[in-house]
Order: C-alpha cells, then sequence, then structure tokens
C-alpha cells in the first residue's frame, strides 16, 4: 500500500476501493462512503450479535459479519463506481453505471460480499505489531499507544495516542466492562452473548486522551479536542484496548484476514 502522512479526521468522503475475482477474472471497484459516526460503529458492533458456545471440549466464537456489515454499508454508502452495466460485446462507452442503470434500487444490487469486503478494509486499524523488546522507559503519568490503519488503499503508521495511565477504579471499571456476557437460559449448550464494549471504549478513550500525532483536521495537526469530537470510534477502542494490554480476537481476526 502507498504511505502516507496523517490520517485525517475530517474527510469529506472515503473512497475504498476493492479487488475480487469473479467467473475467472480479476475486478476492481470503488465504494464512496462518508466517515462513519459513533452510532454507525455502534449499530454495526451490536449487529454482530457476538456468541461464545462450549461444545463438548470445543469452544466456537460466532456473530454475523454479513448482517453488521450490510446494516452499516447501507447507512454510509454515497455511491459506487466501476459496476459497468451491459454485456461485454458493448463497447464500454455505451455502458452504464449501475447507478444511472438502476437509480432507485442500485444499492439493492451491490453483492453482500462485497458490501462486507468493503466495511472490513473501513475498519482496519491496529496496535503496531514490535517483535523486538525495547528498553522501557516508564511514565508514571501517561502511555503512549501506536497503531497503524488503512483507508482509501493506503498505510497509514505512526499514530500515537498519548493517554494517561488509568487509576485503580478505571482498572477495575475495564475489567468489569470486558468480562461481561449474557448467558443464554434454555441453550443445550454452554452458550453466552457478547455484549459490545464500543460505548464503554469511547467513553474510556475521551477521558484520559491527552494528544494524539499522525492525524490530522483540515490539513492542521489534530489537537485533543479534535480528537474527542472526531477520532473514528474503531481508533478509539483500538487504543484503549491496547492501552489496558486487552487482546480482542475478532481484531485480530480482522489483522490476519487483511493480511492474507
Amino acid at each position: 500500500m502507498e504511505n502516507a502522512n496523517t490520517f485525517d479526521l475530517k474527510p469529506a468522503e472515503i473512497a475504498t476501493p476493492i479487488t475480487f475475482r469473479e467467473g475467472g477474472r480479476k475486478f476492481r471497484v470503488v465504494h464512496q462512503f462518508r466517515p462513519p459516526q459513533f452510532a454507525d460503529w455502534l449499530e454495526y458492533e451490536t449487529k454482530l450479535n457476538r456468541s461464545v458456545e462450549v461444545v463438548g471440549a470445543h469452544t466456537r466464537f460466532d456473530q454475523e459479519r454479513a448482517e453488521a456489515a450490510e446494516a452499516i454499508w447501507d447507512r454510509i454508502i454515497v455511491r459506487v463506481e466501476g459496476y459497468c452495466v451491459g454485456s461485454r460485446e458493448q463497447e464500454t462507452a455505451n455502458s452504464k453505471e449501475l447507478r444511472d442503470a438502476f437509480p432507485e434500487s442500485w444499492r439493492e444490487q451491490i453483492p453482500v460480499l462485497h458490501k462486507m469486503a468493503a466495511i472490513q478494509l473501513l475498519a482496519q486499524v491496529f496496535p503496531t505489531a514490535g517483535d523486538e523488546t525495547e528498553v522501557y522507559h516508564f511514565d508514571p503519568a501517561e502511555v503512549e499507544v501506536h497503531l497503524e490503519a488503512g483507508r482509501g488503499g493506503k498505510e497509514y503508521t505512526g499514530l500515537v495516542h498519548t493517554l494517561r495511565r488509568p487509576t485503580v477504579r478505571q482498572q477495575k471499571e475495564f475489567s468489569r466492562v470486558v468480562s461481561t456476557a449474557l448467558y443464554v437460559r434454555g441453550s443445550r449448550t454452554e452458550k453466552s452473548l457478547l455484549p459490545s464494549r464500543l460505548r464503554e471504549m469511547v467513553r474510556f478513550y475521551d477521558e484520559l486522551v491527552t494528544g494524539v500525532r499522525g492525524y490530522s483536521v483540515s490539513g492542521q495537526a489534530a489537537t485533543r479536542e479534535d480528537a474527542v469530537k472526531w477520532m473514528d470510534a474503531l481508533h478509539k477502542q483500538t487504543a484503549v484496548a491496547a492501552l489496558f494490554n486487552f487482546e480482542d480476537s475478532e481484531a485480530e481476526e480482522e489483522r490476519v484476514a487483511s493480511s492474507d
């Protein structure tokens, strides 16, 4: 991916190109989104309906990824490009874009797998994975969290969030939040639903953040206030999880999938 300088917290739109194979051929299309807001990601996480089920000696993690991706895609999509309607024999100049051919129903024509791929790319944000053991420069007041993210086919590194060290009360509250699960009564197996933690993670972030680097607003370096107001909710959640050294199995699954 192409390297970029800063991650814009207030883009007008986000172009998300996806490449896929169909019928033995390779294609590339672009999904253009408005920036997702906290409410959009919250609905996405809620619709995932994550659950953990113990079946014999095995533990199964399940979620409704297709339903969740389709819901947020429908909320934030602005337009798509590269979906040419017409037979291959027709000249490109005579083909129509999907939006022009089906102005009222083009959203319903997009395959769910395309929607899932686009949303997965939009949600790319991970803690920086360093393999080397470093000298520990301890700051009793603050911790720097380093992230990397993808957007629009570009890779953003050097994303730094400076957060206050959580108090004992906040550490206990975080432990309570991440350990919460809802037991499913009447299930023949040991099954629990895992509620979304996004709302609490965002609240922790807004309480603890003192500054950011690698982000911008209207071409200017982002301030703490910009981070609280405009930072993507998934960046906030990932930063807080890294601060508390909490490993989210779904985030790791996303990271592995994106690197394939």
